[in-house]
């Protein structure tokens, strides 16, 4: 959110991202939200008894998901 430019954007994802991975690079001007299905590692996670998301799909099945990402006007 810019409230000084009346901007904001607004990500909303599906309860099938259980992970959010948040980066800001070095500059520091902006900041990176990926939402993930599961932990990074998560099948060696899953090979140690840790539920880290790792999701396998029979031949043939499909997974499907969404997300959105919006621009707009803050609004007070």
């Amino acid at each position: 959110m810019d409230p000084s430019a009346g901007l904001q954007i607004r990500q909303v994802f599906d309860e099938a991202f259980r992970e959010l991975v948040v980066y800001t690079p070095p500059h520091g001007r902006s900041v990176c939200l990926e939402p993930y299905t599961c932990t990074t590692d998560a099948v060696h996670l899953q090979e140690h008894g840790i539920d880290g998301g790792w999701r396998v799909l029979p031949a043939g099945a499909e997974f499907r998901t969404w997300f959105e990402i919006g621009a707009g006007l803050v609004y007070a």
